[in-house]
């Protein structure tokens, strides 16, 4: 599971657990840098960047900070509303976002 979010206007944070291709694919996003004092990846916050993510973790689930990711019209319209269950962040996901200094928001992901 990939997890993006708005760390600030012009940056994406970007974590996952560490595999070797996981590195592989997020080295291939142009801009990328590693934050090693809140051990996640940053990527610039363009169309582009989200664009690249969704290209090299296709494969993957990617959970998006509601503020991050871009919605097409089609998209938008395709929406699932959000329910308690599915918008609540497990305890593990709140400490990680406690951990890197980010507020918590309401999460949408990719199916």
């Amino acid at each position: 599971m990939i997890t993006v979010f708005q760390k600030s206007a012009d940056e994406l944070s970007v974590s996952f657990p560490y595999t070797p291709e996981r590195v592989k694919h997020i080295k291939r996003i142009s801009g990328r840098r590693w934050d090693p004092k809140s051990k996640c990846w940053l990527v610039p916050n363009t169309s582009g960047s989200q664009s690249q993510l969704k290209h090299e973790f296709q494969e993957e689930e990617i959970i998006w900070d509601s503020m991050t990711q871009e919605k097409t019209k089609d998209e938008k319209e395709l929406a699932v509303q959000p329910t308690d269950s599915n918008n609540a962040l497990t305890h593990q996901d709140s400490e990680w976002v406690k951990w890197c200094g980010l507020k918590s928001k309401t999460l949408t992901h990719k199916e």
